[in-house]
């Protein structure tokens, strides 16, 4: 959406993505699964037996995984919607008046259904 409206909310967005990706993937995970264990260690009757802690390690670990891989898929759907919002029927609803939230639902909804 933010690739759509061409303002204030790309930049923010894309430096968000940019920033998440400048750092490296393994200091990433080595901070958050220390910060994870330091927390485990502070409320260790909320985790009883072993088996929850390393639930909670290996979810806090897919979570940081799939976080730093995201840049990628935020590219591209960037990179999509910018390429919809110059398309000439997109242009030419907008001189015609059409609401954006109109032209929002019948692009994006078709486009992602078709694919």
């Amino acid at each position: 959406m933010a690739g759509y409206f061409k303002a204030g909310w790309m930049i923010a967005i894309q430096y968000l993505y940019t920033t998440l990706n400048s750092i490296p993937g393994v200091l990433l995970i080595a901070a958050a699964v220390l910060m994870m264990q330091v927390y485990i260690d502070t409320h260790a009757e909320m985790f009883p037996t072993a088996a929850q802690r390393a639930d909670l390690r290996l979810l806090f670990l897919c979570i940081i995984l799939g976080l730093t891989k995201l840049d990628g898929l935020a590219r591209l759907l960037r990179g999509e919607s910018l390429k919809l919002s110059e398309l000439e029927y997109i242009q030419a609803a907008h001189a015609f008046g059409v609401s954006g939230v109109r032209v929002r639902r019948a692009t994006f909804c078709r486009t992602s259904l078709i694919s």
